[in-house]
């Protein structure tokens, strides 16, 4: 079973135990995308919950629906949640820790909210512990991730957060078209293995131009 339903970056992962978090960060429009397939190709399996904590845009629900019928996942099974506030964050995942009923968890810039401080960090320990938590009580926990703010190759979350998560992909976009998943951490595989794809295969990078209804980004039913 692998992560992503993007066979290249699943074969990239292999097969890895369900308590491990897995990570992916880099290039926005690649991460956004492969957020999208990993919530409909997850819900193939299960309820899956999105915690989201970015103040704009969202999720694409025409992308979500097609994607769906492509890896055989169920809108149905998604269930959202949103963090406006540093708070929100942390009294979610306090929320979501004490939850069972369902099987995946996929958060999307959970240290969204920090401040440009190193002190304020203090808030990303307590938010990547009830992360550990969730996954070591049994449930697949997805993050997708954003670039550090200090500066550092790394991905946003601090140096507790980066040696909790097992595994971590960044996604590159180069200017040839190709799109790169490599390797940042693994616990089995050597940093820097990689696998390219072409960009333009990948099912929604190229725009809808159309308009959305405030009732699609809330429900969409095939």
């Amino acid at each position: 079973m692998g992560i992503t339903g993007f066979k290249q970056i699943d074969m990239l992962i292999g097969v890895i135990p369900r308590d491990w978090i897995v990570e992916f960060y880099g290039d926005d429009k690649l991460v956004y995308l492969l957020l999208h397939y990993t919530l409909a190709y997850q819900s193939s399996f299960g309820k899956v919950l999105l915690f989201h904590t970015v103040d704009f845009g969202g999720l694409d629900p025409y992308l979500l629906q097609k994607l769906s019928k492509i890896l055989h996942g169920d809108i149905d099974r998604v269930y959202i949640s949103r963090g406006f506030r540093l708070g929100d964050v942390v009294e979610g995942l306090k929320n979501i820790m004490n939850r069972d009923d369902y099987r995946c968890l996929i958060l999307a810039y959970p240290y969204y909210h920090l401040l440009n401080d190193p002190s304020i960090y203090r808030v990303a320990t307590m938010i990547t512990g009830y992360i550990k938590k969730i996954a070591q009580s049994g449930k697949r926990v997805i993050l997708f991730n954003s670039l550090s703010r200090f500066g550092k190759y790394y991905p946003d979350g601090g140096s507790y957060h980066h040696h909790t998560v097992h595994v971590i992909i960044r996604l590159i976009r180069r200017r040839n078209g190709r799109g790169v998943a490599e390797i940042f951490k693994h616990p089995w595989k050597p940093i820097g293995a990689r696998t390219l794809f072409y960009i333009d295969n990948l099912v929604g990078w190229n725009n809808w131009g159309g308009q959305r209804l405030l009732s699609e980004w809330l429900y969409i039913k095939n």
